[in-house]
């Protein structure tokens, strides 16, 4: 794999290149005309759906409790009587694991982190062994068993590109032929129908979201005006005669023509549903201080999730985790702008609140020693999930801070797929090993 690699979704699959041209044309005349975009599966849409995959038996993980008279996994119940969603948070940037759930009981991080390395008193202690850096909603979460520490999640054969990484991270998949993300696979396996609100991603579309069968959206952050909702309409108008050119079949029309009057009409649809929950947060101000943009897209997720819109699974991200430097005074405002718009999320849900499920991953960790103001790309990091539902536990083993890779780089102790597959196929009741194929020890977290 090289850093030349092209992005996920102009790799090849199992479609033909006439569908991977059409859609990829697609994309791009309906992400640039519309500004919000609707991804269709990556085979035509004319593939008859099969149906979901039953799930695979699961096994009871760490810190999960065993129903003896079942002989099963004794899973937590959700009061509110829903289906299970699943909210992903991509850190983006390679955040520090060893500066985030701090292994502070091992002598060799303060001998060989250097001038970075924190304090017992700068930290929430877990444990006598770890200690949680600048979060204390999520540290509060742990004291109520709701917070899963995924210890030294990593990628096979790694590579520190950002853009090798992502790309890997979003295939799910360490082959680069896949085709789609690990959330679309998924939503693959749900019986979703033709609803593009399945799975929704807040900003631009998230490759994570790419699917083989359905089809899903992307939707702009607090703050932002959808197109074709009725404060656009009332700001811009709305051409009736366009309006009905896209949304009625033309005499002799191309599959690509047809392809992309299909998801015209699918955004407008969106834009009547979702547009006067979301107009009513236009020109809604940012404070970095209580979660900066993250607060904004989660905003936006709860309000759906609220409304009972049928999402099950949301993606939104982060940005800034690239620490090369100035570590010690950007870290902390990173993981405190997280700490606290998860917070306000989840505390925004009221009874919705037990359904949701939240997951943290970032594309890679970094390196052991500081480079003096910061630290460089790395390997193996740290995974977060929270919620009611969370078996909030230490899973997978520590990093070995005695055992570096011949790049002195931590070595990973859990396959990324593992911790991809477990949770997504724990949260949605899907089997993990088509989520994130290659997953051989999925964990169990909820």
């Amino acid at each position: 794999m090289t850093t030349n690699d092209p992005p996920i979704g102009d790799r090849p699959d199992n479609s033909s290149e006439h569908e991977q041209a059409s859609r990829r044309r697609f994309l791009k005349l309906l992400g640039g005309a519309a500004g919000v975009a609707v991804a269709v599966p990556m085979a035509s849409s004319l593939r008859s759906n099969s149906k979901a995959s039953p799930s695979a038996p699961k096994t009871p993980g760490r810190g999960e409790s065993f129903d003896a008279a079942s002989g099963s996994a004794a899973t937590a119940s959700t009061s509110s009587g829903g289906e299970r969603i699943l909210v992903v948070v991509q850190l983006a940037g390679g955040n520090d694991g060893l500066n985030t759930v701090v292994p502070i009981g091992d002598p060799q991080y303060s001998a060989l982190r250097g001038n970075l390395a924190l304090r017992p008193d700068e930290l929430t202690m877990l444990d006598r062994d770890f200690g949680l850096y600048a979060m204390p909603r999520l540290a509060e979460a742990w004291s109520h068993g709701n917070l899963a520490v995924v210890h030294g999640v990593g990628v096979p054969d790694p590579n520190l590109s950002h853009f090798v990484s992502m790309d890997v991270w979003m295939r799910g998949s360490a082959d680069p032929g896949t085709g789609t993300g690990w959330i679309g696979r998924a939503l693959d396996q749900l019986p979703s129908g033709d609803d593009p609100l399945i799975g929704v991603s807040i900003g631009d579309h998230s490759p994570t979201m790419w699917s083989d069968r359905v089809t899903t959206a992307s939707l702009p952050g607090a703050g932002g005006v959808l197109p074709w909702s009725p404060l656009d309409q009332e700001e811009h108008g709305r051409g009736h005669a366009a309006q009905l050119t896209l949304s009625q079949a033309v005499r002799g029309e191309s599959p690509l023509q047809a392809l992309v009057r299909s998801g015209h009409r699918q955004a407008l649809a969106i834009g009547d549903r979702v547009g006067p929950l979301l107009d009513r947060r236009a020109g809604e101000p940012v404070d970095d201080e209580t979660g900066g943009i993250l607060t904004g897209q989660l905003a936006v997720v709860g309000d759906l999730i609220k409304a009972d819109y049928p999402t099950r699974a949301f993606h939104v991200s982060q940005g800034g985790y690239d620490t090369h430097d100035e570590q010690a005074e950007n870290h902390p405002i990173l993981l405190g702008n997280l700490d606290s718009a998860i917070g306000l999320f989840l505390a925004s849900l009221g009874p919705k609140r037990s359904d949701v499920v939240v997951m943290m991953y970032s594309e890679f960790g970094r390196r052991l020693p500081a480079n003096g103001s910061g630290t460089d790309h790395g390997t193996a990091s740290v995974g977060l999930v929270v919620g009611d539902a969370v078996l909030g536990d230490h899973y997978g083993e520590p990093v070995n801070l005695n055992r570096l890779d011949a790049n002195d780089n931590l070595r990973p102790t859990i396959d990324f797929r593992d911790f991809l597959g477990g949770v997504t196929g724990g949260v949605l009741d899907v089997d993990p090993t088509q989520v994130a194929p290659g997953a051989q020890s999925p964990i169990t977290v909820v």
